[in-house]
């Protein structure tokens, strides 16, 4: 799964960067890292996070940070970095 994921992330980033977003479809939401998974924002509160996604390779987050990620047009989520500043500010 993590190697068909990276291609379609790396496809998906293609597409943006070639202004084909119509082939590409990815969202982009807020997040929090809970026991070693993300929960997305648009997941309820009490659902269980889930431990199947990518993170960029420079990416250094711990339980409880808030994260930017990205949602590929195959539904897999891509962790793109801690999101930092105040509470209020990160959502």
């Amino acid at each position: 799964m993590q190697r068909n994921g990276r291609k379609n992330f790396i496809r998906a980033i293609e597409q943006i960067s070639k202004g084909n977003q119509g082939a590409a479809d990815v969202v982009a939401e807020l997040g929090t890292m809970k026991d070693g998974g993300i929960l997305p924002d648009s997941y309820p509160e009490s659902a269980e996070p889930d431990d199947d996604f990518l993170m960029l390779s420079d990416a250094k987050v711990s339980d409880g940070d808030r994260v930017l990620l990205i949602w590929t047009d195959a539904e897999e989520i891509v962790v793109i970095g801690k999101v930092e500043g105040d509470e209020e500010d990160a959502g």
